[in-house]
């Protein structure tokens, strides 16, 4: 036995088909692996645009707080909390991996947003200013009704206030009629500076009314919840022909891969006595009263076998991994070391007798097997086979 040929050409085939059948599952792992974060993306960019539905109805539900306090602080939460996820979602990774028209559907996105912000600043500023005039004129109107005055015109003021604070109950109210009366402040308002007052800040009342009215008018053309939608529906769009395309592809992967699997069955056969006779091997070195080493091509220790430990000391922890001059003792000259390696350079069998060292140190005196293990003539390896000799030398 000059050498151990562990390749075998009517294995070729069966590794071919191992090797595509392992490419497969490569191209698999990897494709579901990509679909994993395709899904993780697509369900984080729709949670990111159904919030922004949320924030967009939260938006709205200021516009519903006329002639009332409105918390400012929360407010520009949700205009920051808007603008964190539209930068989000403006980043190239979003735009183009679901819909390649996204990129315009953000900035109709960011142009909407941008209007509504605008008319939410106009809503505070003018919102601000009716609430304040409220209180203001409530005020003035307890003052003046301390004043002597007519009964016709503690009327007036009456009629006046109460449509106020219609207003300021968002009840139905024309304001041609809150001017008429007005009006008449203006006609008497020369009588007291309290009539003057009162009279200049509800036409300032009343303007901002009107600059409110527009402001909800605008808004209610501003279609920012449609461009929400229609970005959240193409989204949905997309992840529908991502499920069809997955199921497309795992059936593609399903009949290769059976197609594969009735191919391996049929060269099992082939293989069979060949495995049984790997088993046979590994069974012989492994019970072998021989020691038994099997390094890599740069002679680095593969495998002992328990012989090995037994006689040399040395575990397996201790041994895989070291050169093969791990056991070398000082006892052999440096012509056998010459011998072995230019013997197992060029390929061949190497037997003699070698001096090695235990782990405590003695020697041990051995008959050696070096037999180089091929695979399609190229060295992949070394199988030492060591007899033990010591009792023999010992007793001559």
């Amino acid at each position: 036995m000059n050498t151990i040929t562990v390749g075998r050409k009517r294995l070729d085939f069966f590794f071919i088909l191992i090797s595509f059948f392992m490419i497969m599952l490569i191209f698999l792992v990897i494709y579901v692996n990509k679909t994993n974060r395709d899904m993780k993306d697509y369900a984080i960019y729709h949670k990111e645009i159904k919030n922004l539905s949320i924030l967009d109805q939260k938006i709205e539900n200021t516009f519903l707080k006329k002639y009332r306090y409105i918390d400012y602080d929360k407010l520009q939460d949700i205009n920051h909390e808007f603008q964190t996820i539209l930068k989000f979602l403006d980043n190239e990774k979003f735009l183009y991996k679901f819909d390649k028209n996204l990129k315009d559907k953000i900035a109709l996105l960011y142009s909407a947003y941008e209007q509504k912000e605008s008319l939410v600043e106009e809503f505070k500023a003018t919102n601000t200013r009716l609430t304040n005039s409220i209180h203001y004129l409530y005020d003035l109107h307890q003052s003046i009704e301390e004043l002597n005055i007519s009964t016709d015109e503690k009327r007036l003021f009456l009629n006046i206030f109460f449509q106020i604070e219609q207003l300021a109950m968002d009840l139905p109210n024309d304001l041609t009629h809150l001017q008429a009366d007005v009006d008449k402040i203006n006609q008497i308002k020369q009588n007291n500076k309290l009539y003057d007052y009162f009279y200049q800040h509800t036409t300032l009342f009343i303007k901002d009314i009107e600059i409110l009215k527009n402001i909800l008018e605008t808004n209610e053309r501003l279609d920012l919840y449609s461009t929400i939608k229609n970005i959240s529906y193409g989204l949905e769009k997309y992840s529908t022909k991502m499920h069809e395309r997955q199921y497309t592809i795992f059936l593609i992967f399903i009949i290769f891969g059976f197609l594969n699997l009735v191919f391996l069955i049929f060269n099992y056969k082939k293989i069979h006595k060949l495995a049984q006779d790997f088993f046979t091997f590994k069974y012989v070195i492994k019970k072998s009263e021989n020691i038994i080493i099997i390094t890599d091509k740069n002679r680095k220790i593969e495998y002992i076998n328990k012989t090995f430990e037994n006689k040399l000391g040395y575990s397996k922890k201790e041994a895989i991994g070291q050169q093969d001059s791990l056991i070398a003792s000082d006892l052999m000259s440096q012509q056998t070391h010459e011998d072995i390696n230019e013997t197992l350079l060029k390929g061949q069998k190497w037997e003699g007798e070698l001096i090695s060292r235990k782990k405590d140190g003695s020697p041990i005196y051995e008959k050696t097997s070096i037999v180089p293990i091929t695979n399609k003539g190229k060295v992949q390896g070394y199988l030492f086979i060591k007899f033990d000799r010591s009792e023999y030398i010992r007793r001559n």
